[in-house]
């Protein structure tokens, strides 16, 4: 039927877990800052809105971001408070994404970070929460792109002949992709 799951694997005794149980599609989770929780996206509303689950499975999942268009959580920044998403509000999946931030704790504050006819997508803040690294097809295949957060600022092109999901080393020095 096409769906997924999130699952949790402990990296020291090498156990897994399964955090969602659902007849729907659920993927891209991303940790929030305190580990407490995973944000993910779900299509159990017929399109893929974010939910937020905690890990101590006191609570359901609750949404967190649900619009007409579709939704994909990127990154929580360092803080915590702030959380990058990709959003495409044709829902064409995929066609014309865009990069947004939302304040956590007022879910009702959100706000364009990169806008084009091209989509943007694999966004990452770096451990000081001063860049995003994100893809996008703006040359017309993917490559990696830099931009200050919270700006203002212009995007500068990090890669030359092709490159994807950008992460970063835990202490900022270097960007793989």
């Amino acid at each position: 039927n096409g769906a997924s799951d999130i699952w949790l694997y402990g990296t020291r005794r090498s156990t897994r877990n399964r955090l969602t149980v659902h007849p729907y599609t659920e993927a891209t989770p991303v940790w929030l800052a305190s580990g407490e929780a995973v944000l993910y996206f779900s299509d159990k509303e017929r399109r893929p809105d974010i939910f937020m689950k905690s890990l101590d499975e006191s609570e359901g999942p609750s949404l967190v971001l649900g619009t007409e268009g579709l939704e994909f959580p990127m990154d929580v920044s360092p803080d915590g408070g702030l959380l990058l998403y990709a959003t495409d509000e044709s829902g064409t999946l995929g066609q014309s994404m865009d990069l947004w931030v939302l304040e956590m704790d007022r879910p009702e504050e959100k706000r364009p970070f990169v806008t084009a006819p091209e989509s943007q997508y694999h966004a990452r803040f770096s451990p000081d929460g001063r860049w995003v690294a994100y893809t996008s097809v703006e040359t017309g295949r993917p490559e990696v792109w830099l931009k200050p957060f919270p700006g203002p600022g212009r995007s500068i092109q990090i890669s030359t002949e092709g490159g994807r999901l950008p992460r970063w080393a835990p202490d900022g020095s270097t960007l793989y992709y």
